[in-house]
């Protein structure tokens, strides 16, 4: 009886509902290291929009391209090899808009009626030419095989450096291919 009475006494005596240090303690590391990698997931998930921007005004230069192609037999080249070529502006994390009448190749790139009315954060290139013309030189550092055309082609070349790290984020489309180059995508 003595034993049953004893297990009764301490049974009562401690509190049940309350947390002990070691328990809250693990409880803000978990939730540190959980806001941690979501912080990092929504960063990237940022960059990769910015990319995204950069990728649609490429298809809609190719779209605009393939029209004027079909108007008129020619691609339009929108850049010159001065100054400073890439449109709107010489590429960085500042948000342009994407109209630049004092550009110096505006006269260029208005015939394609590119829009973009949020701006953009990438300066963007548009050489074109003719069957067995002289390709642009590319901003990228692993060139992709570009074969020899019988017809009329365009590149286009996009950069941006959306953190402000030195790093550009590089995209090359042309008419050989539907496929994208990317480089350092994200950056």
């Amino acid at each position: 009886m003595r034993h049953a009475v004893f297990g009764a006494a301490r049974g009562r005596g401690r509190k049940s509902g309350g947390f002990t240090l070691v328990e809250l303690l693990t409880v803000v590391a978990i939730t540190g290291v959980l806001a941690t990698i979501g912080t990092i997931l929504v960063r990237q998930h940022f960059k990769y929009a910015k990319t995204a921007e950069a990728v649609s005004i490429i298809q809609a230069i190719r779209v605009a391209e393939e029209a004027r192609r079909a108007e008129t037999g020619t691609y339009q080249s929108c850049s010159s090899n001065t100054g400073t070529p890439w449109y709107p502006a010489k590429p960085d994390a500042s948000l342009r808009p994407w109209v630049n009448t004092t550009h110096q190749d505006w006269a260029g790139w208005r015939p394609l009626s590119i829009s973009q009315p949020d701006g953009t954060r990438f300066g963007f290139l548009v050489h074109a030419g003719i069957p067995g013309g002289t390709m642009p030189r590319l901003a990228i550092s692993g060139t992709p095989v570009v074969p020899a055309q019988p017809e009329p082609w365009y590149v286009i070349q996009a950069a941006g450096d959306q953190d402000k790290d030195g790093i550009f984020t590089l995209i090359v489309a042309s008419s050989f291919s539907s496929e994208l180059y990317v480089e350092n995508d994200g950056e």
